[in-house]
């Protein structure tokens, strides 16, 4: 009988060094996140909103609270620059505009969506009487939508990265590992969102009350018995693909490294991001800074592959071009407030979410 031969296939997208500093270890910074909220704050009251220092500049002085600290960073450094990277990528390139016209203004819908979502209840409050906890359950809705929308826009870039590793180590061949695939990083991905709704820590984080608490039978909670039912299913799912993996190890089967290391580096992370209620008010942050680190090094490689080595002259910033700039770095707020009434005014609806999900889908077999 022939021998197994055990080991594993490292075909990587760019490179070793890039994959893993941009592409892999992306999700350290995410990491890091998680460390501030679980330990700044220690000792205060109040950690979303008590100052852990006060900065005094010309007689100005900024209380550096965490909300602003982890906010401020992630959208101004990070987040707001991915903006500009998928403008780049989109409303600013003219060959876009030639292939995928109607894509791009139908995203600008999007702009829409948000302000009829929250103001519509209120006008309605104007002709027919309502309760205010009515009227503000437009902007509720809306702003779980986005989040979920934001979230998702998030899993389907890891997903395109996961199909690339795929593809690059011939990992298609096996139909077993294609399923296997497919429902431990979709199970692993969507099941901590459900586990924290199912656990009293969403009512600590001041989330709204989905009345899984309502008693099923004598002392037995809805809400409890759905958060063991998922965390079961969170196990087995987890154990299941190790197990499966180490099996066709020992069998002989080479694995798919690059894979395995993306799905440790994000898998863990966006378990953290809903493990407790402090940690999950910050979850946006923390699972999306990876994904802009990585959609950075994409459309740098794109921007040098496309400016840099083709016909000079060609592109070239128009005054249009520099208006929609100046208009895309405007600040936004995105830090949440779940339990306030009345609108909340946010330029957060950017087209760029849905219209850049649509390119992650066909190229990587999502």
């Amino acid at each position: 009988m022939k021998p197994a031969v055990r080991g594993f296939r490292w075909n990587w997208i760019l490179n070793a060094r890039c994959d893993l500093v941009w592409y892999i270890g992306s999700a350290l910074v995410g990491w890091i996140y998680v460390a501030l909220v679980l330990f700044l704050p220690h000792g205060l009251s109040d950690p979303l909103h008590e100052p852990l220092a006060t900065l005094s500049v010309g007689g100005l002085s900024l209380h550096l609270t965490l909300e602003l600290l982890i906010f401020a960073s992630w959208a101004y450094l990070v987040d707001s620059p991915h903006l500009w990277a998928t403008l780049a990528r989109t409303y600013l390139d003219p060959d876009e505009w030639q292939v995928r016209r109607r894509q791009l203004l139908f995203a600008f819908v999007w702009f829409v969506a948000g302000p009829v979502a929250v103001l519509g209840p209120y006008a309605a409050g104007t002709l027919y009487p309502m309760r205010a906890e009515t009227m503000a359950l437009g902007g509720q809705l809306f702003f779980a939508f986005f989040r979920l929308g934001a979230y998702y826009h998030v899993v389907r870039q890891h997903w395109g990265f996961l199909q690339l590793y795929k593809r690059k180590n011939d990992d298609f061949t096996d139909p077993q590992e294609n399923r296997a695939d497919l429902w431990f990083f979709n199970l692993s991905m969507y099941l901590p969102i459900v586990l924290f709704v199912a656990s009293p820590g969403q009512f600590q984080a001041g989330f709204v009350d989905v009345e899984l608490a309502a008693g099923l039978f004598e002392d037995h909670r809805i809400m409890g018995l759905l958060h063991r039912l998922f965390l079961a299913l969170y196990g087995t799912a987890l154990f299941g693909y190790i197990a499966f993996q180490w099996t066709r190890w020992w069998q002989g089967s080479s694995r798919n490294g690059p894979k395995l290391l993306f799905l440790l580096s994000v898998v863990p992370l966006h378990y953290a991001a809903f493990a407790s209620p402090l940690v999950a008010l910050f979850a946006i942050p923390i699972v999306t800074v990876g994904h802009n680190l990585q959609y950075h090094r994409i459309v740098w490689m794109y921007g040098q592959n496309k400016y840099c080595r083709g016909e000079p002259g060609r592109y070239r910033l128009t005054p249009t071009a520099g208006s929609l700039l100046l208009l895309a770095s405007w600040p936004e707020s995105r830090t949440p407030k779940p339990r306030e009434s009345g609108p909340k005014w946010s330029l957060s609806s950017s087209p760029a979410g849905p219209y850049t999900t649509t390119i992650w889908t066909p190229k990587f077999g999502g």
